[in-house]
């Protein structure tokens, strides 16, 4: 129960800071999700001459109210060596290492909102 404007005030600015605090801390979860997920997939990328490895790369951009991570290799045939073709067997290395990553991410992110709750 509240009791006197103070705590009302302090009610009403916590409820306006809420959104900014959750978005700063849903970046920070995002930005360490997709660097875990770059470390792991350059650990996990086959090995022939290191152009694959060295190019992947994360970003996470914010617009507004959208957070956008990305991972992945500027190596034009990165995705032929995670998909394979007709000639050549798949060599996964992105799925897996974001199929390790995703499950604390999502606990992250479920934290933030338990905390906001």
């Amino acid at each position: 129960m509240l009791h006197g404007s103070n705590e009302i005030n302090r009610l009403a600015n916590d409820l306006t800071a809420a959104p900014l605090k959750a978005q700063r801390r849903a970046t920070t979860a995002l930005g360490k999700a997709v660097k875990d997920i770059e470390a792991a997939a350059k650990t996990l990328a086959p090995v022939d001459t290191g152009f694959l490895r060295s190019s992947i790369s994360s970003d996470v951009t914010v617009r507004g109210s959208a957070i956008r991570g990305e991972v992945g290799p500027t190596a034009n045939y990165g995705a032929y060596v995670e998909g394979g073709t007709r000639r050549q067997r798949a060599q996964p290395y992105l799925r897996p290492a974001t199929d390790m990553i995703v499950p604390r991410y999502e606990d992250a992110v479920a934290q933030i909102t338990e905390d906001l709750l």
